[in-house]
């Protein structure tokens, strides 16, 4: 999935023109969080109704669906063939991208964000199920139901990421992205 949800992004600008990569993202992040809505809450119905094995075994026919639909996208690529021989071990190309990153600031301060907020939900949502399940007896549609209404706000925000971001510019739309996401936890 990590590989994926990379591959996906970085692929879309040999698609579409620049001057539509803003657009092109915020349909990407529309349709991802469309499925990120309805998965969680259809896998829970699932994994209640036909058990949890049924479930993943579903989950699986639909990357398998998947695959195909990719394999017939049709882009006009331009591979830097020079480069490819170059770059042929794949921990030097890890090792370029990370000197990439860590010597341009604003790409480093995203990355550094998007890293602690990854880690961060990523333990909520891990840690939840277990107190969810035994202390609070929640069952597998409930639990389905919350992940799906998370999505919710991932679905807004592509919505609205184009016009914010024509209305305020790249750098402070993603400045206020970030506050508005450390904010949206809720407190006593």
């Amino acid at each position: 999935m990590v590989f994926f949800d990379i591959a996906y992004q970085s692929f879309l600008p040999s698609l579409i023109e620049t001057g539509r990569l803003i657009e092109g993202n915020s349909k990407l992040e529309t349709s991802r969080s469309a499925a990120q809505i309805a998965g969680p809450g259809l896998a829970g119905f699932l994994a209640q109704t036909l058990t949890a094995p049924f479930s993943i075994m579903i989950t699986s026919v639909t990357f398998l669906f998947s695959v195909f639909a990719m394999a017939g996208i049709r882009s006009n690529e331009i591979r830097d063939i020079d480069s490819d021989r170059k770059q042929t071990n794949m921990w030097r190309s890890l090792a370029d991208a990370f000197r990439f990153i860590w010597n341009e600031p604003n790409i480093l301060a995203l990355t550094r964000c998007a890293m602690i907020w990854n880690l961060s939900w990523n333990i909520v949502f891990a840690v939840f199920v277990l107190p969810a399940v035994h202390n609070l007896q929640i069952s597998s549609d409930k639990i389905g139901t919350v992940y799906s209404a998370s999505g919710v706000g991932v679905l807004l925000g592509a919505m609205v990421a184009r016009k914010i971001n024509g209305r305020f510019g790249t750098g402070p739309t993603l400045v206020m992205a970030g506050f508005i996401a450390a904010a949206g936890g809720k407190s006593k």
